[in-house]
């Protein structure tokens, strides 16, 4: 693959994630757009979860099974090192969407504070969420994530230099920021159906199970830079004494 066309196709990936994110902030926020949480062809109670978990099933195992190092091996022995990243942006856009074309509504609605002080405090902190996803990214390095930084090397014909363990600014709090936003913007919600509950706390199991992994991979790569890491800095959650994130490693093995 020309460099020109790898470029050309990092591009094309990087635009396809940023539109998928903007579509699932107005899914998940209800603003004016084609497809809601809310939003769908009403199906029986028990063929909606069905179908919707099998879509969070579906986005997991494409989202985390890329990400390990064995698939990453995998892929650059049989295409260009540059576009990998890429790819795992196209793909886990094209997944999400899928997730917001096919969802399922479920009903009953619980609550909607929408036009009150609480609704508004919600509203907030869903849209802190997002934030703390997008300055996480550039935190660490929002190129790379999104594939951009491995193609402009690669069309230099210069060698990308491998990633530094580094914790600046939010990383000095939790470990995973970037999940604490993910988690934001699935559980404040001015307002919350049976399906949005059932969205929460299926992307909280996916998280949960894709942290694991994840640190297995962060451990395997950085050593013990990252294991004094995880001892001294809570997961996800901040602020919890060292005391208690120690053992509650502990028990994780």
């Amino acid at each position: 693959m020309k460099k020109g066309m790898i470029w050309l196709y990092s591009l094309l990936c990087y635009g396809v994630g940023l539109g998928a994110t903007v579509v699932y902030c107005g899914f998940l926020g209800g603003m004016p757009l084609p497809r809601t949480i809310q939003s769908g062809e009403p199906v029986s109670i028990p063929a909606a979860l069905g179908t919707d978990l099998l879509l969070v099933v579906l986005f997991g195992l494409q989202h985390s099974g890329m990400a390990r190092q064995t698939f990453k091996q995998w892929y650059r022995r049989r295409f260009p090192s540059a576009t990998e990243r890429s790819t795992y942006v196209l793909l886990s856009s094209l997944s999400l969407l899928a997730l917001v074309g096919l969802w399922r509504p479920v009903s009953p609605e619980l609550y909607d504070l929408r036009g009150t002080v609480s609704g508004l405090l919600l509203t907030g902190l869903y849209g802190l969420g997002w934030g703390i996803c997008l300055f996480s990214t550039y935190l660490i390095d929002h190129f790379d994530l999104f594939g951009l930084r491995q193609a402009w090397y690669y069309g230099r014909g210069e060698t990308d230099h491998p990633p530094q363990f580094r914790t600046p600014l939010l990383y000095r709090v939790v470990r995973h920021p970037i999940y604490l936003g993910w988690l934001m913007i699935h559980w404040f919600t001015p307002f919350l159906t049976l399906g949005q509950v059932f969205l929460a706390l299926a992307m909280t199991v996916y998280l949960l199970i894709g942290m694991h992994y994840e640190e297995k991979d962060l451990i395997r790569q950085f050593d013990e830079e990252y294991l004094l890491y995880r001892k001294t800095t809570p997961r996800i959650l901040p602020f919890l004494p060292t005391k208690i994130v120690s053992e509650h490693e502990k028990t994780l093995g």
